[in-house]
């Protein structure tokens, strides 16, 4: 088992204006769907496609945008959040839905370690952004409740970013340009593919697929409410040099992904034993 000395992080410290300001949040605010969230969709209706009516669990459901687009389908779907400002916010998305779409929505704030579903509940369950706000014995004790919670066949889908090597280069370039990061702290246990291999590994066996991906625009899109000018150029030389087709291949060489990769997921299924 992990470490259990690590405190759990403070739900209060996730404000309102953290989730306003969180990966897919100027999407939301035009009530459009960010690019994690389309992705993640077409990757469960891919996974899922006879099932017509899914039972969804989405755990770190923040502002609640995959539950009302499930809902919108005729899914039924259960969101818990660790944080009330996050829950609140969800449910007041969710109510500019039809009574119909709205009924089939269950918001519950909540420690995730703490979730006590039924077993052999849910078709799908999502865990975007949430594994690197969670200390490695917090993970330990989820992961095999989300297995018993899944259906047979049941399928997992997590997202994850930025990747430990990635983010300690963001750091290191704050450092030199003189910025502090604002949310460092909420962010204790940010992953590598090896990493998540060791947590999913010996609960979902073979199922459990993880990759790496690097992402266009990813300085500019992630820089935050707290950005100078100084860093903001620094974000657009970044992706220039990033993204640029020759380099970006390069970047993505079985060695080097692990370094430059912006993303990490995976895809785990509930096989029977």
């Amino acid at each position: 088992m992990g470490n259990h000395k690590q405190p759990s992080v403070d739900s209060a410290q996730y404000t309102h204006d953290y989730f306003m300001h969180a990966g897919g949040a100027s999407e939301y605010l035009n009530n459009k769907l960010g690019e994690i969230y389309i992705r993640v969709m077409g990757l469960s209706e891919s996974m899922t496609k006879n099932i017509e009516k899914k039972v969804i669990l989405d755990l770190g459901c923040g502002r609640g945008e995959l539950l009302r687009e499930y809902a919108k389908r005729g899914d039924i779907c259960y969101g818990v959040d660790y944080a009330q400002s996050a829950v609140d916010i969800a449910k007041e998305s969710i109510n500019a839905l039809p009574k119909e779409q709205k009924e089939n929505i269950y918001l519950i704030q909540k420690d995730l370690k703490e979730i006590d579903f039924k077993d052999n509940m849910f078709d799908v369950i999502f865990m975007l952004d949430v594994f690197e706000h969670l200390y490695t014995w917090e993970l330990e004790i989820i992961i095999p409740k989300i297995r018993k919670m899944l259906k047979p066949n049941g399928v997992l889908i997590i997202h994850t970013y930025p990747t430990k090597w990635l983010i300690n280069t963001i750091h290191f370039i704050m450092g030199i340009l003189g910025v502090k990061s604002s949310s460092k702290h909420l962010h204790p246990n940010v992953q590598t593919a090896i990493s998540m291999k060791r947590l999913l590994i010996p609960v979902f066996g073979s199922s459990a697929k993880i990759w790496y991906e690097k992402r266009k625009a990813f300085w500019c899109q992630n820089l935050g409410p707290d950005y100078n000018l100084i860093l903001k150029r620094t974000a657009e030389l970044l992706d220039i040099i990033c993204d640029n087709y020759l380099i970006s291949k390069v970047l993505t060489l079985p060695v080097l992904r692990h370094f430059f990769s912006t993303d990490i997921w995976c895809v785990a299924r509930k096989n029977n034993p």
